[in-house]
């Protein structure tokens, strides 16, 4: 390949991998498949994490040449399957940046990768010797970076890169000559799916307008066009170029044959939006991938499904750490996944919660329940056979429930309503035990109790803190300083602190005895998540650079003692587990990282030296 450098000689201690974000890590194929199955949610970690939950989100799917292997670009890199046994052979970790397009090249050897804000990106594939050295394309960097990107690809002899747009325009990038083409006015309305033919000559895309369009890539004509009742998330084309197989956002899968123009068939199974799909190099084999966390094979001759991937969820919406340490669960669109720590895999589940948005999880003190908060059931699961066992119906208030959250003990749960005021349930009865006026003239964001669950704070718009009784209501008093909304709130252990981090870029620490500010860290970026160590001497951020901070909660020294890195999205989850020693965090690419508190501060504790 022309367009490709040499590989680059460059050495990464591994202090300091998380740092370098341009450049890549390669993990050779396992020689046994055996020993891959059990280890693969330890893959290429982070430093600091002991396990991973979750695999990203799908964006991408492409066969190997061969038809042996399957390759999915995630928001955490790219994974590699081996399509007879569907088990994770290898995974290809990305720093920084999500991978949101992936092509073979070289018979092969080579996977070409393209993200919305990184760089385009080769990933050197040998199943007999592990790569040790990174290469990248030689491709001027205006044409590396996608920006918001819908639907991109790259054409199978890497020559082309496509991209969607909002308003039906598709970008047609030339990589070898570094240019970028003139926009194609493709679609009416929004551009979601393109797909190169096998030989690279002709561009597929498709649209929210329910139209499939065939382009001449060199003269940027349109060929043809197949009309279709509903709107394409994702296209692909055979290889011999007889069929198109397009998925929609309601998760229905189409092929179609192109000369006579005919739905051929449609595939049944999907419960969300198809992000990608692919053929097999001899077209008897379709693999989708959605948003319900699941990538499908199908058979294109009977229609039939014949193999499913799990444990790839859109994002990590809700999260909960089981007290015992060995099980947590989160969610993504409805859908509930529930891990063993044990062994790092998903347990199987019943999928898809059929309430609506989940607003909440939380396990019981013994771990044996996994309760859940959607529309205005409040949903019980067993956690041994990971079964629905019961539900209650709570009094649904007419301006609805944005959100709810548990007492530490998980007996009581504070529900907020649209309209600002605030209700408190018995979770084990079902019963209202309290409601009244937060007193917030705008929504409020974010609810916490006190470890007691004596005390409740709330925050949200406004930018001030308000601290009510639990049993009575009353309010104790209201903290002021944030001067932008505030996302989130969080107690310190031994109830003497309460954390407060805000869209103006501040988490501040309150003393609660004197009603008195005690510091203000953090920088510009804004705080998405707080919470406190056990021991109440660390509180622990996430802001939008997709950073973990430890921050001393004893001192008022606006410098983080250290930094966690490896999610590629907000994190908008953490808790730590019962005994301390596992900080687990969600984030918004579709994973959980389980990170050893102990090395953490081991960490913390040589920085300071």
């Amino acid at each position: 390949m022309v367009f490709l450098r040499n590989f680059l000689n460059i050495t990464m201690p591994s202090c300091i991998l998380i740092f370098l974000t341009l450049l890549l890590q390669y993990v050779g194929l396992p020689s046994k498949l055996d020993a891959a199955e059990s280890t693969y949610s330890q893959w290429q970690l982070p430093e600091g994490a002991k396990m991973r939950l979750g695999k990203g989100e799908i964006n991408d799917i492409k066969f190997s040449p061969d038809g042996s292997h399957l390759a999915v670009a995630t928001s955490i890199g790219i994974w590699i399957y081996d399509v007879k046994s569907l088990k994770e052979i290898t995974f290809m970790r990305s720093d920084r940046y999500t991978i949101n397009a992936i092509s073979y090249i070289d018979n092969g050897e080579l996977l070409i990768s393209a993200s919305e804000r990184g760089p385009m990106l080769s990933w050197k594939l040998n199943i007999q010797t592990p790569p040790t050295k990174p290469i990248m394309p030689s491709i001027p960097s205006h044409s590396t970076r996608l920006g918001f990107a819908m639907g991109p690809t790259i054409s199978p002899n890497g020559k082309f890169l496509a991209n969607g747009s909002m308003g039906g325009s598709i970008t047609l990038y030339d990589l070898q000559g570094g240019q970028r083409k003139a926009p194609i006015k493709a679609h009416s309305r929004h551009a979601f799916a393109t797909a190169f033919s096998f030989d690279g000559s002709t561009l597929i895309t498709g649209g929210e307008d329910g139209k499939i369009h065939f382009w001449d890539v060199n003269t940027q004509k349109r060929q043809q066009t197949l009309t279709e009742s509903s709107s394409s998330h994702s296209i692909a084309i055979s290889q011999d170029g007889k069929m198109i197989a397009n998925g929609n956002f309601g998760g229905g899968l189409f092929l179609w044959d192109i000369e006579t123009k005919q739905k051929i068939r449609t595939f049944k199974g999907h419960t969300d939006a198809i992000q990608a799909v692919t053929f097999s190099p001899d077209g008897k084999i379709i693999a989708s991938g959605s948003w319900d966390t699941t990538i499908r094979l199908w058979d294109t001759d009977t229609g039939n499904q014949i193999g499913i991937i799990k444990g790839h969820p859109h994002f990590v919406e809700q999260m909960a750490f089981a007290p015992n340490g060995n099980f947590a669960a989160g969610t993504s669109r409805g859908v509930i996944s529930l891990w063993d720590i044990k062994t790092g895999r998903e347990k199987p589940t019943q999928n898809r919660n059929s309430y609506g948005l989940i607003r909440k999880l939380g396990f019981s003190d013994d771990s044996q329940k996994l309760f859940n908060f959607a529309g205005d059931k409040l949903t019980v699961t067993d956690v041994a056979t990971n079964k629905e066992v019961s539900y209650q119906t709570i009094e649904k208030h007419k301006a609805g429930y944005p959100g709810t959250t548990f007492s530490p003990d998980k007996s009581l749960m504070a529900i907020r309503t649209t309209d600002r005021k605030i209700a408190l349930w018995n979770v084990s009865t079902g019963d209202e035990v309290l409601k009244f006026r937060s007193g917030f003239k705008e929504a409020i964001i974010d609810l916490t109790f006190s470890a007691d669950a004596e005390m409740l704070a709330g925050a949200g718009i406004e930018g001030d803190i308000r601290l009510w009784d639990t049993k009575n209501g009353r309010r104790y008093f209201t903290l002021t300083g944030h001067t932008k909304r505030i996302e989130s709130l969080a107690f310190s252990p031994d109830g003497k602190l309460l954390a407060s981090g805000s869209w103006d870029g501040t988490l501040r620490l309150w003393d609660l005895g004197t009603r008195k500010q005690t510091a203000i860290l953090g920088n510009s970026s804004a705080i998405i998540a707080v919470i406190f160590s056990l021991d109440s001497n660390t509180v622990v951020s996430t802001n939008r650079s997709n950073r973990i901070q430890l921050w001393n909660a004893r001192s008022d020294r606006n410098i983080p003692i250290a930094t966690l890195s490896g999610h590629n999205g907000w994190i908008r989850n953490l808790e730590f587990s019962s005994d301390g020693k596992t900080l687990a965090s969600g984030s918004d690419d579709g994973i959980i990282l389980l990170w050893d508190w102990e090395k953490c501060t081991q960490s913390i504790r040589s920085n300071l030296q």
